[in-house]
């Protein structure tokens, strides 16, 4: 009697340490959510948000018209043509009489993230020569591939004599992926020798809730997540056909823009922008 006795206390006691483990599984999984919803809550979106919107193409592009006084600080402005182009100023099809027009395409440091849009390199190359007038093509969070596409597109329409086309390293990296920051965007391959666009039109739904889409980070921390991902890893970043093609496919685009420059009888200039860690290692070799 005593021995079946003891196997029911067993028993009960296992049953409340099983049900006390699920009740504490539950607050701590209800807990991870509460805290992500807090965390996402609490997003500022990045500062591009302020003054892009969807394009089916691109992904993002300026919104026309844009005028914000403070947008990176006390009186540092970010204002837009109707054009969608960061310049206070529309611009004819048709190059000014006695002016050298000339197309900055890129990515944010183009944009002239950070200061005022007559303190962009884009705009502070008129101090250099008045003769000079230029049109700012940057975009925050651009690769290769938008700025290629948007030139392209919007870019190709206006006359032009030089094409300063700029970049970063990351802005190669950028082009191995179909998502920025988890906004959609153009995913280029090179087949048959063309370029193929395999994300035509871009996804539009992150840029509807861009606070959740910025808070991915914080909902790949959820511990069943973390779980999935060991039981069913991703493949290794190396075995995505976009990074081995990344070198041709960037090759083809810096062709494509020099036989565009030669048929506008414009000059193509590339520039490669190294960013501050790049320039302090370079600098200790």
């Amino acid at each position: 009697m005593g021995f079946i006795q003891s196997r029911k206390v067993i028993k009960v006691s296992l049953i409340n340490l099983l049900l006390l483990v699920i009740i504490l599984s539950l607050i701590e999984g209800l807990s991870s959510i509460f805290l992500m919803f807090y965390r996402i809550s609490k997003i500022q979106p990045m500062s591009e948000i302020r003054h892009t919107q969807y394009d089916e193409l691109l992904g993002w592009v300026n919104i026309p018209n844009v005028d914000i006084p403070n947008m990176y600080g006390e009186g540092i402005y970010f204002k837009t043509n109707s054009q969608s182009l960061r310049n206070n100023q529309d611009f004819s099809i048709n190059i000014p009489p006695n002016k050298v027009r000339i197309i900055c395409s890129g990515d944010s440091f183009t944009m002239g993230w950070g200061v005022s849009n007559d303190q962009t390199w884009c705009q502070l190359l008129i101090s250099i020569n008045q003769r000079l007038q230029t049109i700012n093509m940057g975009q925050g969070g651009y690769g290769i591939d938008q700025v290629y596409l948007w030139y392209k597109r919007d870019g190709t329409k206006f006359e032009h004599n030089i094409q300063i086309f700029a970049f970063i390293t990351d802005d190669f990296v950028r082009m191995q992926r179909a998502k920025s920051l988890g906004y959609g965007k153009p995913l280029l391959s090179l087949e048959n020798g063309e370029l193929v666009n395999h994300n035509f039109p871009v996804p539009r739904g992150a840029f509807l809730v861009p606070k959740i889409t910025e808070g991915s980070r914080y909902i790949q921390e959820l511990r069943f997540l973390g779980l999935w991902q060991i039981l069913f890893p991703r493949k290794l970043e190396t075995d995505n056909q976009y990074v081995a093609q990344t070198p041709a496919i960037a090759m083809k685009i810096f062709e494509e823009l020099a036989e565009i420059n030669r048929e506008k009888n414009s000059k193509l200039v590339v520039v490669y922008l190294p960013i501050r860690a790049e320039r302090i290692t370079a600098e200790s070799i």
